[in-house]
């Protein structure tokens, strides 16, 4: 039987060499011959996902305690779980270190042991000096590549130590509550009767303090809740989409923002991405909210496009590493459509394909006067509306891009291994032809909120900046935020202060179409 240690450092192992964390957590655990019970799997999660948050440390630990070097690449992996373990969990070290022996016993040769448990006391034994030892180098001090931290102290000149602690920081478990189907002050009160200590952040969210399976807490199956990140839940306020309002979400997946502007509205929404693993957590999320009346209808690129009438609930996730890191639950059913592609008329998005109920024809003015909601779900390309845009502007664009997700490394550790500086100015390229697809799409006097996950201001303030020079009509509006919520202009800071502000780095702007 494998040990937890040894399932977590193949994880980490993968990841070092290229692999997306959730790829390989998912590929390690179903390779693995045990039956893995939930807390077991749970386990590996919390083993994998630390190690990989403090590599940094970690790694320069077993450099400065390594007396010869590591032979088996598993190795390093191996005694960096159990580091971890010893410094960020409560595990009792004489139980770390005898788990780390036998596996290390297991998994590279019994000859190993004397090493690795050797290694491991004289860590207990020297913990302090050997801390502050590897603290004199950055990367070992902050755990993010040398790059990383230039970049970060560049921009961030006062702030930056803060930022890279914080996303070395446990995020929350932040929830949002369904304003169609409960209350915040209902919610908290079944939290409490269910003995969860819980509090609030923002208009409508709650921060339950000891983080559990979503699904054991109360209201999970009545579509009361979803998870989402404080500063990801300030989207759809931003956004500030009306009754009777055609809606976009240009890059839709895993579905937490297009829920929540569904909750807070009664609209016509598209909700758009190319990746058909990622639009069908849309869709799943779309049958479990209950949005009050919402007509729902899934199709891609090349299938007819039958009039809406599943009713539907949604729910939304941590923002996940957008490509070339992509969760990749499951690969794509159907082709992307190249940029020569186009699509029938009548495989357009368009008002004719909303209904009220069953009343065929309704306007998205009558279904917002009825109190209905209506979303598509369409497989394609943002970048290349002509082969899905019907000629009707929208009233409200959300262009939550593919970006370096430099913002939320605290919920994906391993962006901070994978991403490469080239990485940087590649993304800003896209998300400025994504801009430039999309503005033709707005209505005069129409809003498009532009959203990244990313700290840098090349993905940012500059995409914002030279798209605004490009386009003459379109005005840039900086979102207002409180005093007391860290920010920087539309950059929401990363922080792990008390609940009310914990939150991941997302970075706003508004852009209004001028006549």
């Amino acid at each position: 039987m494998q040990s937890s240690q040894i399932l977590a450092a193949r994880v980490v192992q993968q990841v070092l060499r290229g692999t997306t964390l959730p790829v390989a957590l998912s590929a390690v655990l179903d390779e693995s011959d045990d039956a893995l019970t939930p807390a077991v799997r749970g386990f590996v999660h919390e083993l994998a996902y630390g190690t990989l948050r403090h590599w940094g440390t970690l790694r320069a630990l077993f450099e400065i305690l390594s007396v010869r070097p590591a032979g088996d690449p598993l190795l390093p992996p191996l005694v960096a779980v159990a580091l971890y373990q010893l410094l960020h969990t409560r595990q009792p070290p004489f139980a770390v270190v005898d788990q780390a022996v036998q596996a290390a016993a297991t998994a590279v040769h019994p000859a190993v042991k004397g090493f690795v448990n050797a290694l491991l006391r004289r860590f207990l034994r020297e913990k302090e000096a050997l801390l502050a030892a590897v603290a004199n180098d950055p990367v070992a001090r902050y755990s993010y590549p040398a790059w990383w931290i230039a970049r970060v102290q560049k921009e961030y000149p006062d702030t930056w130590q803060t930022l890279l602690d914080a996303g070395n920081a446990r995020p929350p478990l932040t929830l949002r509550i369904n304003r169609r189907q409960t209350t915040r002050e209902a919610f908290l009160a079944a939290l409490r009767a269910a003995d969860i200590d819980a509090t609030t952040v923002g208009d409508e969210g709650v921060i339950v303090e000891s983080p559990q399976p979503v699904s054991e807490l109360p209201g999970f199956d009545d579509g009361w809740f979803c998870v989402q990140d404080a500063s990801a839940q300030r989207a759809a306020l931003l956004l500030d989409a009306r009754d009777g309002m055609r809606v976009l979400d240009a890059c839709a997946a895993p579905g937490g923002k297009t829920t929540h502007i569904l909750e807070r509205a009664s609209v016509s929404l598209l909700a758009l991405d190319n990746d058909a693993a990622r639009l069908a957590r849309v869709e799943e999320n779309l049958k479990r909210l209950r949005l009050d009346g919402a007509q729902a209808q899934s199709f891609s690129p090349r299938s007819p496009c039958p009039s809406p009438a599943v009713s539907g609930r949604g729910e939304a996730f941590p923002p996940s590493p957008p490509a070339p890191l992509p969760q990749g639950e499951r690969g794509e059913t159907n082709p992307r459509p190249s940029s020569t592609d186009t699509l029938p008329d009548q495989n357009r998005f368009g008002d004719r394909l909303f209904q009220k109920g069953a009343a065929h024809g309704a306007s998205s003015q009558e279904c917002a006067h009825a109190n209905i909601s209506q979303v598509v779900c369409l497989r394609a390309d943002a970048a290349q509306p002509a082969s899905w845009w019907d000629g009707q502007p929208f009233d409200r664009i959300l262009a939550d891009v593919p970006c370096s997700a430099s913002g939320v490394v605290r919920r994906h550790p391993d962006v901070k291994w994978l991403r490469r500086p080239s990485d940087i100015a590649a993304f800003s390229r896209t998300q400025a032809a994504l801009l430039d697809a999309l503005w033709p799409l707005l209505a005069t006097g129409g809003k498009l909120l532009y959203a990244t996950c990313s700290l840098f201001r090349t993905e940012n303030e500059d995409v914002v900046a030279a798209f605004c020079a490009r386009h003459p009509e379109a005005l840039h509006e900086v979102p207002t935020f409180a005093a007391d919520v860290p920010h920087c202009g539309g950059q929401l800071l990363p922080s792990d202060t008390p609940a009310g502000h914990n939150q991941d780095g997302l970075y706003y702007a508004i852009l209004h179409k001028r006549v």
